[in-house]
């Protein structure tokens, strides 16, 4: 299995649409994948993150915390949008909550 970067919008962030593509999954980033497909949602802490590839991007891009959505699955792949924060955000406040959920209502309605 293997991760690319299809689409991106960064703000404060380095693109890392370019250096992600076909991507090696190793054993967290494949258990992180397991659990999305069950939850729909993860909301992480990057420090809380189990060692492999993701956190070591995420440390190397000053990545604090990530929400990580389910767009869309079909036969052969996981559709998921990453949601990167470079500043401390708390991300039980219902506020933040609701501004993410809308915005990946609206997605998942694009996508169709």
């Amino acid at each position: 299995m293997y991760s690319s970067a299809v689409y991106e919008v960064w703000g404060d962030l380095s693109s890392v649409k370019d250096s992600w593509q076909n991507q090696p999954l190793d054993e967290e980033y494949t258990q992180l994948l397991v659990q999305l497909e069950s939850k729909g949602v993860l909301y992480m802490d990057t420090k809380e993150m189990e060692d492999g590839v993701l956190k070591q991007l995420y440390f190397a891009s000053h990545i604090l915390h990530s929400v990580v959505v389910k767009i869309a699955q079909d036969e052969k792949n996981l559709y998921y949008m990453s949601i990167n924060f470079s500043h401390p955000v708390d991300l039980s406040e219902p506020s933040v909550r609701e501004s993410i959920r809308s915005s990946v209502n609206r997605l998942k309605q694009l996508w169709g």
